[in-house]
């Protein structure tokens, strides 16, 4: 009974794969027949070297438009950070674009002393955004990195369109299925084929995104402010008078402090070891008459 409900499986799996060779080799035939008419025809209607000659066999350029992943790099440093801000903002405004994160740091006092921004701008406008940015004053460095992904985007579009294709025949196979494992094996080949389909349309929309918005990462960090004259040490005579008042009121400062420190333990002591001294010298002193007695 295995035997016999292999068996058209395997003959239904063959038919299918002649059936799609056959196809294909008559939509090939098919289309390099329109071809060679088609350029026939316009060699026969268009003189040879003329512009429009080079126009008709030129391939469509939606085909051929390259794609390409931008992501760019800003590092901006100022004493204050919000006027950096806003102008960076006007300038992801001005380019329609987005900030898709930002994430601060603060000092030891709690102030802003740093902004990590991540912008996405249509890749259109990533050029002339990263001009701008680059003229935001207190600007120190940027940078930029461009990486063709045409080959890969054509790669996965056709990688889809056969899995969607190959999907499709084996849930006609499934709607002719004669027998349990016949129904069994073909459900199992369905999930495989469609986690891959799903894995790639994955890729295609993570493409899709990074090629139609370019990234670029905006840092602002704040400078420390140079020490001003007021913030010198004053010197002198009275400068030195004025450092060692300040040297005594700490020194009485920390003395008192170590004697309300002790002075608890040392009420203590008294209230403790004076009725306890008290008793050891009446001994003593009974001790010694007994002895001149």
């Amino acid at each position: 009974m295995r035997r016999v409900t292999v068996l058209p499986l395997v003959a239904l799996l063959c038919l299918v794969g002649l059936l799609s060779g056959c196809g294909g080799s008559a939509g090939l035939t098919q289309n390099s027949s329109a071809s060679d008419a088609g350029g026939t025809s316009a060699r026969s209607e268009v003189a040879p070297g003329s512009a429009a000659g080079s126009a008709s066999v030129r391939t469509d350029p939606a085909v051929m438009q390259r794609q390409v992943v931008s992501t760019g790099t800003v590092r901006v440093t100022a004493r204050q950070l919000e006027r950096p801000r806003d102008q960076v903002d006007r300038v992801v405004a001005a380019h329609h674009g987005v900030v898709a994160d930002e994430r601060s740091g603060t000092d030891r006092h709690g102030d802003l002393s740093q902004l990590r921004l991540v912008v996405r701008v249509p890749s259109a406008e990533f050029g002339a955004a990263m001009h701008d940015l680059a003229a935001v004053p207190g600007v120190r460095d940027s940078d930029r990195t461009s990486d063709d992904v045409t080959t890969q985007v054509i790669d996965t579009a056709q990688r889809v369109k056969a899995q969607r294709v190959g999907l499709t025949r084996v849930e006609d196979l499934l709607g002719r299925a004669g027998g349990l494992s016949e129904v069994l094996a073909l459900e199992k080949e369905i999930t495989r084929r469609q986690a891959e389909l799903d894995s790639l349309l994955q890729q295609q929309a993570y493409l899709a995104d990074q090629t139609s918005l370019s990234t670029i990462t905006v840092t602002l960090t704040r400078t420390s402010a140079p020490p001003t004259q007021h913030d010198a040490r004053p010197a002198g005579f009275w400068a030195g008078l004025s450092h060692g008042w300040h040297a005594l009121g700490l020194f009485l400062a920390g003395l008192f402090t170590g004697v309300g420190a002790v002075l608890p333990f040392a009420a203590v002591a008294a209230l403790v070891g004076g009725p306890v001294w008290l008793v050891l010298r009446r001994r003593r002193a009974l001790a010694s008459r007994s002895a001149a007695g």
